[in-house]
């Protein structure tokens, strides 16, 4: 191409420079509050056995049922297909039927959700279902996140495993039951005969045992979204972990700001009305990786000697040095009396 290259400035992202303007980069950030650790439903690939962002995540569009390949997994896995099935209301002779996509989560369901002004359930409003297969109570919570047009207008929650239900968690402090584990198989919350088996297969076992107990409605096709791993091509599993996380609505704000000031000017400028519409529904960047994709986050747990609380504690810093003798102020005690450990498989992509 004609190029001459003054190769003394070549870089590579791994390099020591990098790493120090990355390590920097988090600290200031971590300062600043900008950087947090949280628990929440994050993007989990269990073929990869990580987290991935949003950006990793690719929508494949689904008009009906579709046999798609999944890693793992030796004949293709169905999707595409709606389930209904009902939970039976307690102490009354009636039940409550529920459509979902996905059977093998019943068992993190803890609770029915209705909108409030549906008319088919105004009666049930405050009572409880009965579940067929753990014999726990669910609340028929109302809200009005609830779609009456969609399925049969009641949805099952399932706060570990969805991100709308998640929130519907927080409004109505539900708890979070994790059925699917890292790997992608059944937790034991999930009862014996279906624990260790992979969610694919533990889905038509969910629907074979609820056609057993007579509670099976039916089955359709249904349009939907599914999320996919860019990188390995794995369905994404949406899993309640503590992650470490950048808070980017207030930078977002400011960067739409910034354009409509004219101090940042988009070029072609028909890509403006798309960088307004990302910014805007943007949510926090989830950093953490359980793989080796970039550089470690210098962040180390902290171990109080002598402390019989065991509740999680974190600390960052340049150097483990400068993070031993941050945690020693942060609480209290001796730098002797401190344990650190960096969690050796958690990186973070380059913040520079």
């Amino acid at each position: 191409m004609g190029a001459s290259l003054d190769w003394s400035r070549a870089c590579f992202t791994m390099d020591p420079g990098f790493n120090r303007a990355v390590t920097e980069a988090f600290v200031r950030l971590c300062d600043s509050g900008l950087i947090y650790r949280s628990e929440a439903l994050i993007n989990w690939s269990c073929a990869l056995q990580s987290a991935i962002s949003d950006i990793e995540v690719d929508s494949k569009e689904l008009f009906g049922r579709t046999l798609l390949s999944v890693p793992g997994y030796s004949r293709p896995v169905e999707f595409g297909t709606m389930v209904t099935f009902a939970y039976p209301i307690e102490g009354l002779e009636g039940e409550i039927s529920v459509s979902t996509t996905r059977p093998e989560t019943m068992f993190g369901d803890v609770a029915i959700a209705v909108h409030p002004d549906d008319p088919r359930y105004q009666a049930v409003h405050g009572r409880q279902c009965r579940h067929p297969f753990t014999g726990s109570l669910l609340p028929i919570i109302t809200d009005r996140i609830v779609d009456m047009q969609l399925g049969t207008g009641a949805v099952k929650v399932t706060p570990a495993h969805d991100h709308s239900d998640f929130l519907l968690s927080q409004r109505h402090n539900l708890p979070r039951v994790t059925v699917i584990g890292e790997d992608g198989t059944m937790t034991p919350p999930s009862g014996h005969w279906l624990q260790g088996e992979r969610r694919f297969e533990a889905r038509q076992m969910v629907v074979d045992a609820l056609v057993e107990k007579k509670l099976f409605r039916g089955k359709r096709e249904h349009s939907m979204v599914l999320p996919i791993c860019s990188r390995s091509g794995d369905v994404i599993e949406p899993l309640l972990k503590q992650q470490w996380f950048v808070r980017c609505e207030e930078m977002a704000t400011k960067a739409v700001q910034a354009v409509e000031d004219g101090q940042l000017e988009i070029i072609p400028q028909f890509y403006t009305k798309t960088l307004k519409h990302w910014l805007s529904n943007i949510s926090d960047w989830c950093i953490s990786r359980q793989l080796w994709w970039g550089h470690q986050i210098p962040a180390y747990r902290v171990e109080l000697h002598n402390s019989p609380d065991k509740q999680e504690r974190w600390v960052w810093g340049r150097s483990e040095e400068e993070a031993r003798h941050r945690a020693a102020a942060q609480y209290g005690v001796g730098a002797e009396n401190i344990t650190l450990t960096q969690v050796a498989l958690v990186t973070l992509p380059d913040l520079t």
